[in-house]
């Protein structure tokens, strides 16, 4: 599985998912094996983040090839490796399974948990934000009433003060 520039390959990970990343790469570091076909070393290390995303995204990269891999990649290689990545602390880890591989539930619904969690949290900041607005637009229409009265109480004082 190379890296690639595919939908896949940009996919952000949850700061959940990037915690289990960390660590399970630290546990499984020295057993990755770089998956350029002209490189085969593996000594694949931490290379920063991309600090335009949210959460920021580290970088992985081959020292030999400097091929450079981003998290959803590296979740990707570590999965495929033959140890279960739950080992390490009694949970799953929410990685993407490989494509003929039976779909663990436990594993899977967790980002979609976290997903919906954030949808649900959107949606009630947004609903927060209308009734906000709402309230502003009354309150507009409100001044906009007063204004016109009083605009024509002024032009009642200025007919009589010309009648006089």
């Amino acid at each position: 599985m190379p890296p690639n520039n595919d939908s896949q390959s940009t996919h952000l990970l949850t700061t959940h998912e990037l915690d289990a990343l960390s660590k399970l790469f630290d546990v499984k570091k020295k057993q990755l094996v770089c998956n350029n076909a002209q490189c085969s070393t593996s000594a694949i290390c931490r290379h920063g983040t991309t600090k335009n995303t949210s959460p920021p995204q580290p970088q992985f990269r081959c020292t030999n090839c400097t091929t450079v891999y981003t998290a959803h990649q590296m979740q990707q290689l570590l999965s495929h490796l033959n140890v279960p990545p739950q080992h390490h602390t009694g949970t799953i880890t929410p990685t993407l399974p490989p494509h003929d591989a039976n779909m663990n539930l436990e594993a899977t619904t967790q980002p979609f948990t976290d997903f919906i969690t954030h949808v649900m949290n959107e949606l009630k900041t947004q609903r927060e934000r209308l009734d906000q607005h709402d309230m502003m637009y009354a309150e507009i229409q409100h001044l906009k009433a007063d204004l016109q009265t009083a605009n024509d109480h002024i032009v009642d004082l200025e007919d009589t003060n010309r009648q006089r």
